[in-house]
C-alpha cells in the first residue's frame, strides 16, 4: 500500500504532519484498518472514494475525519468503538486517526487535509 506524506492546515497554519497509507483500490478499501495493528500517532490511512466506515472487527478506537472533494474536513467523529459505524454522506473521502490525535492537534472543520 502507497504511503503518502500529508499536512493538516488551517489557513496558511500547518497543524500537522501524518504519514498516510492510500486505500484507493476495491480491495486496499474493503480492507481498511482490519486486521492491522493500530496506528500511531503520527500515521492515518485515506480511504477513497468513502463516506462511512464501520469499525467491526477492529480492537481499537479510531478518529474518523469526513473529507470533501477538495480534501477539507467536514465533519470529524472522535474515538469510535469497536463494533459501531460513522457516516456523513456528502463526505468524498475519509481519514481514520489514532484515537485522541484529532484533539491533540486540534483539528476542527475547514481545515485542508493536502500532500506536504
Amino acid at each position: 500500500m502507497k504511503v503518502v506524506k500529508y499536512c493538516v492546515r488551517r489557513q496558511t497554519s500547518l497543524i500537522a504532519e501524518f504519514s498516510v497509507s492510500m486505500a484507493t483500490t476495491i480491495l486496499t478499501r474493503a480492507r481498511g484498518l482490519l486486521f492491522r495493528m493500530a496506528l500511531e500517532n503520527d500515521q492515518a490511512m485515506l480511504i477513497s472514494p468513502c463516506n462511512s466506515v464501520h469499525t467491526c472487527f477492529m480492537g481499537y478506537r479510531l478518529d474518523v475525519v469526513f473529507l470533501d472533494k477538495e480534501r477539507k474536513v467536514m465533519s470529524i467523529v472522535e474515538n469510535v468503538k469497536p463494533w459501531r459505524f460513522a457516516a456523513h454522506l456528502k463526505a468524498s473521502e475519509v481519514v481514520e486517526f489514532k484515537a485522541g490525535v484529532v484533539a491533540q492537534i486540534g483539528m476542527a472543520v475547514g481545515d485542508e487535509f493536502s500532500e506536504c
